[in-house]
């Protein structure tokens, strides 16, 4: 049972609260306060939101203490306006933080990013809308784990993006490496594209989560490509060594948990209304006056097909015929325009492709120029531009 500590502070009773305290004044009270004393369990917090988090974190079942003593805040308000779910922290300011957490990158032109997908927004709120409407369509949803810190995330991608904190001086590492490598290469590599596999991305953010998850974590002879000369911490690097003879661990799951999402296998009406067309009215009477003319050519109606004829199936014939021909020219035209069309990176590629590689077998390239050799053709090719690009030049 909840003690009666109303009297001790300022006769603020549960009851008597109906409305939040001015930010001024509840500022002057803080200010005057050493600590913050739990009515529930009489722990002392030093600060007020210290207090907040208390009260959520370990009373948030407890109804008589649904409020704080020291200001008209409940506990959902709280949870609702400076709780971080991600984090699980108590903040100022929720949306600022929340920024920090979905932002694609560093700066003032920095975007808000979907941990779902890639899609990007100039809110935090507009994302979480987006979320709404679009991501939440899963009831049964799986907590995914970190494999270093066994914590549990809400989502695969603020786990990944998570996880990228444990290789903090290899993600420095390497985008500092290929930065390099960018302006070495200039015009033959775009901003934002990987020079292992020439996937172009639209974020930096994106760009690392990409090197890391596609490459690093997934192939022993990534890391020293894309690092370099480069220096990295030896346990991250061990790290890398676990994750490529375990590669389960990256995909282990938490445990899984029911959400409150919208029941789709009931018949509720839909909240999206069919789009009309502007002009449905006039194509309906055009429908019906082609149907009544008699000398018009056949249309189908209810899914009735209409009767073959010799001359219909000559017809069909000449089309079919007419239809093969536009497709060969259309092929060998789009193979022209390939060809004069190709990219000067391309050619590069090729050019020093042809100058240096000797195929040993399917696995193993080996460069004709120092000898060296690789098991993977894109670890020749990053080679080669790094060592030999003044053979295409030659």
């Amino acid at each position: 049972m909840a003690k009666d500590y109303s009297s001790q502070h300022n006769h603020i009773a549960f009851e008597n609260i109906e409305a939040p305290l001015d930010s001024s004044i509840q500022q002057q009270n803080d200010n005057n306060r050493d600590s913050f004393v739990c009515i529930g369990c009489d722990t002392s917090l030093p600060t007020h939101s210290k207090l907040h988090l208390h009260l959520i974190s370990e009373h948030s079942n407890n109804p008589e203490l649904d409020c704080c003593p020291y200001c008209s805040w409940s506990k959902e308000f709280v949870i609702e306006e400076h709780y971080c779910r991600l984090c699980l922290k108590y903040v100022e300011d929720l949306e600022k933080h929340e920024f920090d957490h979905y932002r694609d990158k560093l700066g003032d032109d920095a975007l808000v990013e979907c941990p779902n997908c890639y899609r990007t927004f100039t809110t935090v709120e507009q994302m979480k809308a987006h979320n709404v409407a679009i991501h939440s369509i899963h009831r049964i949803y799986s907590h995914q784990r970190c494999f270093v810190c066994s914590k549990l995330f809400l989502g695969r991608n603020v786990r990944d993006q998570h996880i990228i904190t444990h290789f903090k001086s290899i993600s420095e590492a390497v985008m500092e490496n290929v930065e390099e490598l960018h302006r070495h290469l200039g015009e033959n590599l775009m901003s934002n594209q990987c020079p292992l596999c020439r996937y172009v991305m639209s974020t930096r953010k994106s760009f690392r989560h990409h090197l890391i998850f596609q490459h690093i974590l997934r192939d022993e002879g990534a890391l020293s490509v894309l690092i370099g000369s480069r220096k990295a911490c030896i346990k991250e690097c061990s790290l890398v060594r676990m994750l490529l003879s375990s590669p389960e661990l990256l995909w282990k799951r938490g445990p899984l948990k029911t959400l409150a999402f919208p029941n789709i296998d009931t018949q509720e009406p839909s909240p999206f209304k069919k789009r009309k067309l502007k002009n449905e009215k006039k194509l309906q009477n055009s429908r019906q006056s082609l149907n009544s003319n008699n000398d018009a050519p056949q249309i189908l109606v209810n899914n009735e097909s209409p009767k073959i004829t010799e001359t219909n199936k000559t017809e069909r014939q000449e089309i079919c015929i007419l239809t093969n021909i536009k497709a060969e020219q259309c092929e060998t035209a789009a193979i022209e325009l390939s060809e004069k069309d190709e990219p000067n990176w391309m050619k590069l590629k090729n050019l020093l492709i042809d100058k240096c590689l000797e195929r040993v077998s399917n696995t193993k390239f080996r460069c004709k120029i120092c000898g060296e050799n690789y098991n993977r053709q894109f670890s020749f090719e990053v080679h080669v531009a790094e060592k030999h690009l003044h053979v295409a030049l030659q």
